[in-house]
């Protein structure tokens, strides 16, 4: 846009006498807030007006317009609901391991749970932790994996104590430098994969990710090793797998309504889910399947009891005492007589 010289003009209108100073006028039109005056930026005759053009009509006022405040942002909803599944999966994930670890306590027992499984979970939770925390990820998704290192390891360790009867103190002089050992781990990874991701260095990032996925798979195939071994699925609870899926399947929710979307992070969610839906199906194959069957059998068995009931029931010949000479309409010595005959004891 051509910038002008700096124009000053001085006029009067009326009573009124009006001065402008218009520097480095962009355009050749000059409008003057509140003061209703438009002029054009070209040879005038001194008294204010334009000379060979009419007076132009006043303009209205520019004041200063009052911006509409946006509305809510969908940023914030996003924020709300991500936090709102975040900490549902928190809480199924708390609440899957907290039921086994009291009920372990309370038998003394940890009988037909595999110390493996949990280990496997234990450590999953460390690169998971890493990846949620560089990833800024919501608080609750932050804090999740360190409820499942925790409540692994308090199992882990039960499973030691209570079936290889080892003492209080043998078992806290193992977890506690474990459990140490895990935090470390976690710590310092994070403050290294940070630095790497502020130099765009992500590929670590990813690796810790896929080891998450690696380790929670892991603790889920030790189901699977159990059913192919006992070709049954007997002492599987499928409340606690249940839980545990919900659990997965909230903070995939969650990670969804992130800011940005993590394809990583979505993969270590879904991986685990697809698991315990195929646990789901193997009791339903070694469950429900034979269960239906025996439901099909009855029901053809009731049925066939039935027709060969019907079919009984029309070969047999019923017999009745009712004389054969008995009239339908009685007199009065017909009457008599069926009463004598009736009477006669049989031979």
């Amino acid at each position: 846009m051509h910038q002008g010289p700096e124009i000053a003009w001085h006029g009067r209108t009326g009573n009124n006498t009006i001065e402008v100073n218009a520097p480095n006028v962009a355009s050749d039109r000059v409008n003057v807030s509140n003061a209703h005056v438009s002029l054009r930026c070209s040879a005038n005759d001194g008294t204010g007006q334009r000379s060979g053009s009419p007076e132009r009509p006043p303009l209205a006022s520019s004041s200063p317009q009052t911006v509409a405040p946006n509305p809510p942002s969908a940023t914030m909803d996003n924020a709300a609901i991500s936090n709102a599944f975040g900490t549902l999966g928190a809480v199924c994930w708390s609440i899957q391991l907290m039921p086994q670890t009291i009920l372990n306590y309370r038998r003394h027992s940890a009988e037909s749970l595999s110390s493996e499984f949990m280990m496997f979970w234990a450590w999953a939770g460390v690169p998971l932790g890493v990846y949620n925390i560089v990833s800024d990820f919501d608080i609750a998704l932050q804090v999740q994996p360190q409820i499942l290192t925790v409540l692994s390891l308090t199992t882990w360790i039960q499973c030691y104590y209570y079936q290889r009867e080892w003492s209080v103190k043998k078992a806290l002089l193992i977890v506690l430098p474990v459990a140490c050992a895990m935090g470390g781990i976690e710590a310092g990874l994070v403050f290294a994969l940070r630095a790497g991701v502020s130099r765009d260095v992500e590929w670590p990032l990813k690796l810790l990710a896929a080891l998450a996925a690696l380790f929670l798979a892991l603790g889920v195939l030790e189901q699977y090793l159990a059913i192919w071994k006992h070709r049954s699925v007997e002492g599987i609870s499928f409340l606690f797998c249940g839980i545990d899926a919900m659990g997965d399947l909230t903070s995939i929710i969650s990670v969804v309504f992130e800011e940005h979307l993590h394809v990583t992070g979505l993969i270590i969610y879904s991986a685990e889910l697809a698991l315990w839906l195929g646990v789901f199906a193997c009791g339903g194959y070694y469950k429900l399947v034979p269960w239906a069957k025996q439901q099909v059998a009855k029901v053809m068995k009731h049925t066939a009891t039935a027709q060969h009931s019907e079919a009984v029931g029309d070969q047999s010949i019923a017999f009745h005492d009712i004389p054969s000479s008995t009239p339908v309409f009685r007199t009065a010595s017909g009457r008599a007589e069926y009463s004598a005959r009736s009477r006669v004891a049989p031979a």
